[in-house]
């Protein structure tokens, strides 16, 4: 991903991203200088950010295995910058290991972790698994690519070095088109801002890994304020949200859906679900607490690669723990969806590891 020679900055060339995050970048690398990181004047031709080949270091990042991608996080050591006023960045949400989610369940319900995971593992056979390998196989593909339709990446406002305030970028496709403006706000519960961009949260950069216990940025996304989650720089946080609170947001998603027959229709669905499932005894004792958030650290000017981690807390007696659980590579060089679709139907050779020197990732623990 870093090449050399040091590629030269051509004449006339425009900022990468724009002219606020290019200097949020030189700023940060300036007070960081030995730093892994590299500003767009560093990268060499072969992942450049003054033409597509830094689409390359993205694509590099999710065809590794999960283990490769958590050497080249620790590798980063440190957060990096933040992404510059107003930027919309492009992300693809992207799986970690299948198994931490039966491994999620499995300390929820107070079960040998792995009990469950690993016996089957031993049933279920190579020509099963390895389409769901997290890296290269094929449903696993499809549904990032899918899921990258929903959930196209962010968007900050006012960022300094210090953090801002962050959006999650809902629906790209169709929210930011203005000819659907007036469906967005005919339907308040579903965006609440008129858009596909309500407010979330907040960047942080005082959190620490749980990995190394180094410098990483969280993103916090339960409220745009001066505290945030309160990341103390030492220790990952829990939040007070449970499984309960979850199903309770199912059901007031329904009462606020409005009156008339499509009021009704979209009412139903949520209380029915949440009601429902508050019934299921093993459910309702599964009501743990829990936070998703983003670690971030960049890694090159325009891409973070960012870990989703879940923490939860055992009310029942007093335990916690930290679970990798997904990965969101952020990308600010160029936020369209169709230009990068585009690439990777005019590239299909680069979307794959062997243009990388990496081995194909299958099975469900890549």
């Amino acid at each position: 991903m870093f090449s050399s020679p040091t590629r030269i900055r051509p004449a006339g060339a425009p900022d990468p991203v724009n002219s606020s995050s290019h200097r949020l970048a030189k700023e940060w690398k300036a007070a960081n200088p030995g730093a892994m990181y590299r500003v767009s004047d560093e990268l060499g031709e072969a992942c450049s950010n003054y033409n597509d080949n830094w689409r390359r270091t993205m694509m590099a990042f999710r065809v590794s295995s999960n283990d490769r991608k958590k050497d080249i996080f620790k590798f980063a050591g440190q957060s990096g910058p933040m992404f510059g006023d107003d930027t919309l960045t492009l992300a693809v949400p992207t799986c970690s290991r299948l198994d931490t989610l039966m491994n999620v369940l499995e300390w929820g319900f107070h079960i040998p972790e792995g009990l469950i995971a690993n016996a089957l593992k031993a049933i279920l056979t190579p020509a099963i698994t390895d389409h769901f390998g997290c890296s290269t196989g094929v449903l696993a593909r499809v549904a990032e690519e899918l899921g990258q339709l929903v959930w196209a990446g962010k968007h900050l406002y006012t960022p300094t070095n210090e953090g801002g305030a962050i959006t999650n970028r809902f629906f790209a496709p169709v929210t930011e088109i203005g000819v659907f403006d007036p469906l967005m706000k005919a339907m308040p519960w579903l965006f609440p801002g008129g858009n596909g961009q309500t407010v979330q949260g907040r960047v942080r950069n005082d959190a620490r890994s749980p990995w190394d216990g180094r410098n990483s940025t969280a993103i916090d996304w339960r409220t745009v304020s001066d505290t945030g989650i309160g990341l103390q720089g030492n220790r990952w946080p829990i939040t007070d949200q449970s499984l309960s609170d979850l199903l309770n947001a199912m059901i007031g998603l329904g009462k606020v859906a409005g009156p008339g027959i499509e009021g009704q229709i979209i009412r139903a669905l949520p209380i029915a679900l949440g009601d429902i499932m508050k019934m299921i005894p093993i459910v309702r004792d599964l009501d743990v607490d829990y936070l998703i958030y983003d670690s971030c650290r960049a890694l090159q000017e325009g891409f973070t690669p960012c870990t989703a981690e879940l923490a939860l807390h055992r009310p029942a007696d007093g335990a916690t723990r930290w679970f990798q659980e997904g990965w969101m590579p952020f990308s600010t060089v160029d936020p369209d969806i169709l230009h990068q679709t585009n690439w990777e139907l005019n590239n299909f050779d680069e979307i794959m590891p062997a243009f990388y020197n990496l081995p194909p990732n299958v099975g469900i623990d890549n």
